[in-house]
């Protein structure tokens, strides 16, 4: 997210704009079909940037749906506003009413802080086939006199986009105003829950998970600060993340679930296996045995020598930026691996034109998750292991990709590559000190997202792990 100049204007201070009187006429209810639909996505600019985004869903006058409100932000790049997402709220007490319909809103009392207020009131009215006007209320208005709203207008549904992931979403409370998303893609058996990587959701999962339920119960878990869930200032030890996970735990009534962790999750998955063992059937890490026990010394200092094409990842272009949609090939391209649309939508705010807008997770989520470094005793854990080891390509094809001809450049490439392999060595050493029920995968050119770029063995070697267990 782009460092701020100026003010923050908290998401839900865009009502004080709309609600004071206008000459501006609402359309005549004679243009509202005779049936109203709330169903669709609804749209409603302020000063010409998003303002708010309704979800809505319902059938026979009984409605469901989120909100998303903007926040908008002066950036130190190019001194221009934009505007940054909240994470999806849902709708509370909904209620249709012939051509109106009014719902609540969970609504913390500052901008990206723990501490909830009373809810936010709302009411929306059809003004046409696909227009509507919103209104914020407190107790003390009255229905009469509002002034003309803020515009929705309805999205064109035949462009609309829908999650092709077959799971249920449900949302955990975990603590006083943090509530984690947890994705259900149903399954029978064991339970297996998939924690994600530094930076994602739960919904990097989709595709992947479905190919295990047909022996396992699977779920996802958002930590706090991505996606739909909660974003509190606080909260992001390995300690508190891991506790995180037993209140989800809990809340689902989970035995001996297998927890699977993918990079950075390996450190929460640590912590529930020296700690709270008693609590999980065993632990599969999915490229994720990195912690503090890594020295890096060489590998950076060899890393800062190698060509600048290597250095530098690849930035997308206002063309790759136009929809999700390509935004996505072009991750494919450069990144070599599918991570399903459904994840970059949960990473990034979407524009009203469709196009990828700003990253929603705030920066000091990453950097305080970051902050604190464990070394972790892997003697303490007391439940199987699956740890899957994915090794960088070989230098050879990585110079072959890079088109790199200099002899000198050749020679740091492979030097980094060893680096890379003896610190990948170094923690298989390390996990291997866990005992006998340790099983150790070892993937050779395989991407970092290993679940991805080697679904059919990492689903093969999971399956009999959690076969095996007891």
């Amino acid at each position: 997210m782009k460092a701020h100049l100026a003010t923050l204007i908290p998401a839900l201070a865009f009502a004080t704009s709309f609600n004071q009187s206008s000459s501006v006429v609402a359309q005549s209810p004679a243009a509202t079909p005779a049936n109203p639909s709330f169903a669709g996505t609804w749209e409603g600019k302020m000063n010409d940037l998003p303002g708010i985004a309704l979800k809505i869903e319902g059938t026979d006058g009984k409605v469901k749906g989120t909100a998303i409100f903007y926040f908008q932000e002066r950036s130190s790049a190019d001194g221009a506003w934009h505007a940054s997402a909240e994470h999806p709220a849902p709708l509370l007490v909904p209620r249709v009413e012939g051509k109106t319909l009014t719902f609540e809103v969970e609504h913390h009392k500052c901008h990206e802080c723990a501490e909830l207020g009373p809810n936010a009131k709302f009411r929306m009215e059809l003004a046409g086939p696909d227009e509507a006007r919103l209104w914020k209320l407190d107790d003390q208005r009255v229905d009469k006199g509002l002034g003309p709203g803020l515009r929705l207008t309805r999205r064109n549904e035949s462009v609309s986009w829908q999650d092709p992931s077959k799971h249920g979403v449900q949302f955990v409370a975990v603590e006083d105003g943090v509530r984690l998303e947890v994705l259900d893609w149903g399954g029978s058996g064991r339970p297996i829950v998939l924690l994600a990587g530094l930076g994602f959701s739960a919904h990097v999962f989709d595709g992947f998970a479905e190919k295990l339920t047909d022996n396992y119960h699977v779920y996802g878990i958002t930590r706090r600060g991505y996606g739909a869930s909660s974003r509190p200032k606080s909260g992001y030890t390995e300690e508190r993340l891991a506790e995180d996970d037993l209140r989800v735990f809990d809340a689902l009534t989970l035995a001996s679930p297998v927890v699977a962790g993918h990079s950075v999750a390996g450190n929460e998955l640590s912590e529930l296996g020296i700690h709270h063992y008693e609590r999980i059937g065993g632990l599969v890490y999915l490229d994720a045995l990195n912690d503090a026990g890594d020295d890096w010394t060489d590998y950076d200092a060899l890393s800062a020598k190698l060509p600048e094409s290597m250095r530098k990842p690849p930035s997308p272009s206002p063309c790759d930026l136009k929809s999700f949609a390509t935004y996505r090939d072009w991750r494919t391209r450069t990144q070599g691996i599918a991570i399903p649309e459904a994840e970059w939508r949960n990473d990034f705010a979407e524009n009203p034109d469709g196009s990828v807008g700003e990253r929603i997770t705030p920066a000091f989520v990453p950097q305080a998750i970051m902050a604190v470094g464990y070394a972790h005793d892997y003697d303490q854990i007391r439940v199987p292991i699956l740890a899957f080891v994915g090794y960088p390509p070989l230098p050879q094809d990585q110079i072959r990709q890079a088109h790199i001809t200099e002899p000198a450049e050749r020679v740091i490439i492979e030097a980094v590559f060893g680096a890379s392999v003896g610190m990948i060595k170094n923690r298989i050493k390390r996990i291997e000190r866990a005992g006998e029920s340790t099983r150790v995968i070892e993937l050779w050119d395989a991407n970092h997202f290993v679940f991805l770029s080697n679904e059919a063995e990492v689903l093969r070697e999971m399956s009999a792990f959690v076969a095996s267990l007891h």
